[in-house]
């Protein structure tokens, strides 16, 4: 009989993109659609459009864009959170700006650490 982690760890993760990079977001679409254990549940070219769609969605995991056009990624993760209080976030950047990544984790964001 398999444990209550084990069915845990077997379920689809639920997952959504915010990227304004039409090229980048479909690349990461096709890589999350052909990987076992994952469905692909949203995404979404603004943080607008995200804080719209993305609650009623309920995603496990959002991968977010830090830099978007209108609302910044970081402030459509804080309120992202009120809705959606576990959803683990990554937030995607080509920044080094420590500033930046550093108000991401204050809003929620996750730290990986890197390898």
């Amino acid at each position: 009989m398999p444990t209550s982690e084990h069915t845990h760890n077997d379920r689809n993760r639920r997952v959504a993109i915010v990227e304004d990079n039409g090229g980048l977001r479909h690349e990461l679409e096709e890589i999350l659609k052909s990987a076992a254990h994952i469905t692909l549940v949203g995404s979404y070219c603004s943080a607008e459009d995200a804080l719209e769609e993305i609650p009623g969605v309920k995603p496990d995991v959002i991968l977010m864009d830090i830099k978007l056009p209108g609302m910044s990624g970081i402030e459509c993760v804080a309120r992202l959170r009120k809705h959606l209080p576990t959803a683990r976030v990554i937030m995607l950047t080509v920044y080094e700006d420590s500033d930046r990544i550093f108000q991401a984790l204050i809003k929620g964001a996750l730290r990986c650490p890197a390898t």
